[in-house]
């Protein structure tokens, strides 16, 4: 039994007879390769009954544990015990790290700890790099830092339990409302349309009525010129602007009634620029899925990691394709950056960037200003698997270290690794006191004057046609 390959997750048992109808069960295991096999006496057994006690297998007596974690950069590495001043990928070793010390005082072993430089990805030929190709040699026990669940390394080890999840998500900010909609038409809904008619009817209808019988108690010919000018007036009003209407000094009720017109005018037009200054300072919900980033003009980066480039080589989905070669590939070296640039580029361009979001929430906390992350929005370009601990083939340890790693996460241990160490999402704080008001350019104020031109047109237009019917008329 001592050349046997029995290791914690194995279940042998040896029966020795010592009486006639009386077995002692005696179970034995491993703690590592290089450790003899321990044998203890477990129970007793005979024809009627059996009695046995499951061994303790998550006590390791000390044994040593050999592992691996990655740090991928080793200039902002200054220990696991101190604090991280500068978040980067590495704060995932970092989170690991506290798992696999718990792990060891659960099980009881020795962590024997070191370093590799890369998360290990294969050469094409079977074999691996980094840390998977430290596993796939036996170097190490397991892996101290979370690699992705992928279906190319489940040959080479063993899966435990999903630990953290790096989300690699696009950010954006999304543009502004009066870039993508005419913000001059954006406060009248069909309803507002109608009650705005049925107004300027009424006082249409109620002005020409009053001028009517004005002038007919002051025995005045009422002219056609009188009711369209009536006409004329209300639009006027309901623009802010002034008309002279002379048979309106006959009327006090008319009088009244113009002033209650432009006194209306006043409160739509107010309630109305209202709408306007609202809709300048807000952002628009034009990009929400993979396929607006495709299809909308907005340039494209993303991170520079190993991983980013292997997702972008293997997908099948179009819309990613379509990303890569035509927002990525023009740029050249541009198309793949680091985080700093590709949230400046953010803050600064129509531009979206793909990266870890943990990374890009610590830079946009530290540089952003509270009014700027209220148009920020993220999406999902590619699912990424969840991060696990690796242990060897068949090692024998994936069923303990399972037990006790969903035991951390049900007492409470991996939540509170994950809100000491992650950076958390960035909240717009609509009630943070800071007041700002956004510049307004020509892109804003384009419709009103494309409005202004087709007007201008129309009028030129009927000068025209008047111009020509006088001369023809006069002929």
């Amino acid at each position: 039994m001592n050349q046997a390959y029995v290791m914690p997750d194995s279940r042998v048992y040896l029966l020795i007879e010592v009486n006639r109808n009386l077995w002692e069960i005696w179970d034995g295991f491993r703690l590592s390769v290089a450790k003899e096999v321990q044998v203890s006496r477990v129970g007793v057994m005979t024809p009627e009954r059996v009695e046995i006690k499951l061994s303790d297998r998550t006590n390791f007596k000390r044994v040593v544990l050999s592992a691996s974690t990655v740090v991928l950069e080793p200039n902002s590495f200054h220990g696991w015990d101190k604090p991280i001043v500068t978040h980067n990928l590495d704060i995932f070793a970092h989170m690991h790290y506290a798992v696999c010390t718990v792990l060891a005082e659960q099980l009881n072993f020795t962590l024997n700890l070191t370093l590799s430089s890369d998360y290990g990805w294969n050469y094409g030929n079977g074999t691996y790099s980094g840390l998977i190709g430290k596993l796939q040699r036996e170097e190490i026990d397991f892996t101290a830092a979370g690699a992705l669940m992928r279906s190319d390394r489940m040959d080479i080890g063993d899966l435990t339990v999903g630990t953290f999840i790096a989300r690699t998500v696009a950010i954006y900010k999304q543009p502004p409302l009066s870039s993508v909609n005419n913000i001059f038409t954006l406060p009248f809904v069909p309803n507002v349309w109608i009650a705005l008619l049925i107004v300027m009817s009424v006082f249409a209808v109620t002005l020409v009525f009053l001028i009517w019988i004005s002038n007919w108690l002051h025995g005045v010919e009422m002219k056609l010129s009188f009711a369209l000018d009536t006409v004329t007036l209300v639009f006027a009003a309901i623009c802010q602007q002034g008309i002279s209407v002379a048979a309106t000094h006959y009327s006090i009720p008319a009088r009244i009634a113009t002033f209650t017109l432009f006194l209306c005018a006043v409160f739509l037009f107010t309630s109305y620029a209202a709408c306007i200054v609202v809709l300048l300072q807000s952002a628009s919900k034009t990009i929400n899925t993979i396929v607006d980033l495709a299809n909308k003009p907005i340039t494209f980066s993303v991170q520079d990691t190993k991983h980013n480039y292997i997702y972008f080589n293997e997908t099948v989905d179009e819309n990613i394709k379509k990303i890569y070669f035509e927002k990525m590939k023009p740029q050249g070296a541009k198309a793949f950056t680091s985080p700093e640039i590709g949230v400046e580029r953010v803050r600064n361009e129509f531009h979206s960037y793909l990266g870890e979001i943990t990374l890009a929430y610590d830079i946009i906390a530290k540089t952003w200003q509270e009014h700027e992350k209220c148009s920020l929005s993220e999406t999902e370009v590619y699912k990424i698997p969840l991060l696990t601990l690796y242990v060897v083939k068949k090692s024998g340890y994936k069923d303990v270290f399972k037990q006790k790693m969903i035991q951390q996460q049900e007492i409470g241990l991996k939540y509170r690794t994950t809100k000491k160490l992650m950076p958390q999402k960035q909240k717009c704080s609509a009630n943070s006191g800071v007041i700002r008001f956004n510049s307004v350019s020509m892109k804003e104020i384009y419709p009103a004057l494309i409005f202004l031109g087709y007007g201008i047109c129309a009028s030129w237009l009927l000068f025209i046609f008047e111009y020509i019917y006088k001369t023809q008329v006069d002929k």
